[in-house]
């Protein structure tokens, strides 16, 4: 048997493609094949385990690397067109390869760069294991806050009160705790290290930094202020665990048939001590400057700066939305790519929002970490209008069978097959491509500053959740209500170059058409 290991962005539009290569594969008695799929975040738990690799043509960025760390399983780099159409029997089609086909541009390798750092994937990696408590909190925090009087009056000062605030305190309040933790996970699994103990070596320097007066810990900065803290201390924190060590590995080598876990405790021992001595000297030397603290250090002077400079600027979202869009153009997964960057800068903007929820007080950021999803509807481009107006309104074979595979998928912000089998390479689909999403970015802040709509509340929904229910809970019914008058005038953007497409498309097929009646 066989195993088949089919690797995607979310690991969602693979998982579909994997149902048509089950059924491709059960008409082939000759061989047996056991068929799955995974996100990106699952390749290192899922790839070991595959006798044979199929990767997303807009992860060509990643084939290179894949290659290289493991030269022993074949990777095959799935067409766009075999992987827009869904089509499972051309996947396995590309095993009668005697040899994997090799792709690299100058923009896979930059996106490679980019993309492929240990710590831009260990940033990306930790913030997607952090959703689970983000919105959690978020959802509490909804509930506590519910802007219904009578309903707060009830639970004012009650035990239910009491818990409500509780678990919004140990879940959003503490958001710089867990990412000091996961950070140093990720980012130690990595780099080869035993990922719990660089976890803990992490989090104990985290705490080290924070600011003590009169024996007390300042927890100030547990939550969003020190967000950007606790990534830079996992960072180095990890890395002075990598560098000593090789010292443990000498200082243990008798150590070398005890059982693993054991070893690995003892080896941990001398790059807790050098991390511990290198932040209690940092937060020594901090604590007689005018900042007090590192974390407010960093706060004041690198976090709240890069904010301002990409938060809370309209004209940086724009170009990071146009960079995204761009890399989709050429077949590379733009969300992965400059989403490394832009999370970690626009997650601490998210969490602002929900803190002054908490408070009660008008909530500071239009733009954060959820502003895309909420006014981008379909994934890159803004294509759920143009998934719609495919699936009942196109003449040509082509557009009509795309839209109704990518309509399902788009409401979902799932929309590779319209991406690839018709937005890629293609100049004609090229401008409402980056135009759609850009109006619809200036449109939603231009109406939230001018108050017709409430700013959102920043709460962490999976990025799948569809338009209309993210807007009722993130902004209530006038953020639902602008998302489907944005959806509409998103619809009437696309539908000239719709017309336009379908229209070619409709000619070629009756030139071929006509030409297999002809016998040609």
């Amino acid at each position: 048997m066989k195993k088949l290991l089919v690797i995607c962005g979310a690991g969602m539009t693979s998982s579909v493609l994997v149902s048509s290569m089950r059924e491709a594969a059960s008409k082939l008695p000759e061989t047996e094949y056991r068929i799955g799929s995974c996100s990106l975040a699952q390749i290192e738990k899922y790839v070991p385990q595959a006798d044979i690799v199929f990767l997303a043509p807009h992860l060509s960025y990643m084939e290179k690397d894949m290659r290289r760390k493991y030269p022993e399983t074949p990777v095959f780099l799935i067409p766009a067109k075999t992987y827009s159409e869904v089509n499972g029997q051309g996947v396995l089609d590309l095993l009668k390869q005697k040899e994997t086909v090799r792709s690299e541009s100058l923009l896979s390798s930059a996106a490679s760069r980019i993309a492929g750092r240990n710590s831009l994937r260990s940033l990306t990696l930790a913030s997607s294991s952090m959703m689970m408590v983000l919105v959690t909190g978020g959802v509490f925090v909804v509930i506590h806050n519910f802007p219904y009087q009578p309903y707060l009056d009830l639970i004012k000062g009650t035990r239910v009160d009491v818990l409500l605030s509780a678990v919004e305190g140990l879940t959003i309040n503490c958001i710089a705790v867990y990412m000091a933790f996961l950070m140093g996970w990720h980012y130690g699994e990595k780099n080869g290290l035993s990922p719990g103990h660089a976890a803990l070596n992490s989090l104990v320097s985290f705490f080290i930094l924070l600011h003590i007066q009169n024996g007390s810990l300042d927890l100030t900065y547990l939550g969003t202020r020190g967000l950007f803290c606790a990534m830079i201390t996992a960072f180095v924190s990890v890395r002075i665990f990598k560098l000593t060590r090789n010292v443990s590995l000498r200082l243990f080598r008798p150590l070398q048939t005890v059982p693993r876990p054991i070893r690995e405790s003892f080896l941990s021992i001398v790059p807790m001590f050098c991390s511990v001595l290198l932040f209690m000297t940092i937060t020594a030397v901090f604590a007689m400057s005018d900042y007090h603290s590192f974390p407010a250090f960093i706060y004041e002077t690198l976090q709240s700066a890069i904010s301002s400079l990409m938060g809370r600027n309209l004209f940086s979202i724009q170009l990071s939305m146009l960079f995204i869009n761009l890399f989709w153009y050429f077949g590379i997964h733009g969300g992965q790519v400059v989403g490394s960057v832009t999370k970690p800068i626009l997650l601490p903007l998210s969490m602002e929002n929900i803190a002054a929820k908490q408070a009660g007080v008008p909530l500071p950021n239009i733009i954060h970490s959820q502003f895309f999803v909420l006014c981008t509807f379909g994934g890159a481009g803004s294509t759920l209008g143009l998934a719609f107006l495919m699936a009942f309104f196109a003449k040509s074979v082509h557009l009509k069978q795309l839209g109704r595979i990518s309509l399902p998928m788009g409401i979902f912000y799932i929309n590779e097959p319209i991406i690839l089998g018709l937005m890629m390479l293609n100049p004609a689909m090229l401008m409402p491509f980056i135009m759609v999403p850009q109006i619809s970015i200036v449109l939603t802040y231009l109406v939230t500053a001018f108050g017709i709509v409430p700013p959102s509340i920043g709460i962490e929904l999976p990025f799948t959740t569809p338009p209309l229910i993210s807007g009722l809970i993130q902004g209530g019914w006038r953020l639902a209500l602008w998302q489907l008058v944005l959806l509409l005038i998103q619809t009437a953007l696309w539908y000239p170059f719709f017309r336009r497409q379908d229209r070619k498309y409709l000619e070629e097929e009756s030139v071929r058409n006509s030409a297999v009646k002809d016998g040609n």
